[in-house]
């Protein structure tokens, strides 16, 4: 069974940090999903910026709002350590 998308909606309020990357925001609000998957995500037409789909060098400024839809299906999955055999010299 698939997973209903999630929305995620952002209205960028003014802060020092500004003009930042949309990428780089968004992995500051999303901290559990790698910049790696926000930047596919974006490529893949995902995230919206002000009503249009976006690049990944666009500059995110205060008073623009970022909507990005995406299944659970999509995001990443929790990593589990392993155990290894390893024999240190």
């Amino acid at each position: 069974m698939e997973e209903e998308p999630k929305l995620v909606e952002i209205q960028v309020e003014d802060s020092p940090t500004l003009p930042l990357r949309i990428d780089r925001l968004l992995s500051e609000y999303l901290p559990h999903v790698p910049r790696s998957r926000i930047q596919k995500f974006i490529k893949e037409q995902f995230v919206i910026l002000n009503g249009i789909p976006c690049r990944n060098r666009e500059m995110v400024k205060a008073g623009d709002k970022i909507s990005l839809r995406f299944s659970l299906d999509q995001a990443p999955t929790k990593l589990q350590p392993a155990p290894l055999d390893l024999h240190i010299l």
